[in-house]
């Protein structure tokens, strides 16, 4: 077979058209792979991300129920004194903290599911707590407040340790230790809220 130079113009067109087509293909195929690929590495950033925030929301609210309950039980073992309590005894031993971790978490709120209402819930009414207890410096018998002012205090720590309970399957911390605590924190918290529902009305008349 004899092959002639210049080969023939038509093969040869058709040759380069087709090795043009080939090529944008093939570029365009490496793009969107190199797209996919990102989007995916993006995505498992994203889930690695959310799930240590979400670990470290647990340990959070772990320790704020915790807290809770013991502000709760000193409040209320002051309400059984006789003696004058000073309303910096209630800021200082019942105020609860600043939260860091979930400042850091809440534009990312709507990625925590079912438990999203009850996590705003939660710190929302640790906010409100912590400048209640501010604000009884300034009340007129700040020096002996009155049982009201205390069980006040006491229904809205036992209410806020409740609610913790509620988000501890939802946000597991990963370690084995603090997770395995959970049942017996939850009972106790269980045991209290219910003796306190029971004997509130005695210090201060609360309605349902």
């Amino acid at each position: 077979m004899t092959i002639t130079w210049p080969p023939d113009i038509t093969l040869y067109k058709l040759l380069t058209d087709w090795g043009g087509m080939i090529a944008g293909f093939l570029g365009f195929t490496a793009a969107i792979l190199t797209v996919v690929f990102t989007l995916c590495s993006e995505r498992r950033k994203t889930k690695r991300e959310l799930a240590s925030l979400r670990r470290a929301l647990g340990v959070e609210v772990r320790l704020y129920t915790a807290n809770a309950l013991t502000a709760y039980l000193y409040c209320k073992s002051l309400i059984l004194t006789d003696d004058p309590i000073d309303a910096i005894l209630i800021e200082d031993r019942a105020k609860l903290p600043t939260s860091g971790v979930y400042a850091n978490a809440v534009i990312k709120i709507g990625e925590f599911g079912a438990c999203a209402a009850t996590l705003v819930r939660f710190f929302t009414s640790i906010a409100v707590a912590r400048e209640a207890a501010e604000r009884l410096r300034g009340h007129p018998s700040a020096k002996n407040l009155p049982r009201g002012e205390i069980a006040k205090a006491a229904d809205g720590l036992i209410e806020i340790a409740k609610m913790g309970t509620q988000l501890f399957p939802f946000l597991k911390t990963g370690i084995q230790s603090e997770d395995d605590t959970d049942t017996d924190g939850i009972t106790k918290i269980e045991r209290a809220y219910s003796h306190w529902r029971s004997c509130r009305e005695r210090f201060y008349p609360f309605h349902s």
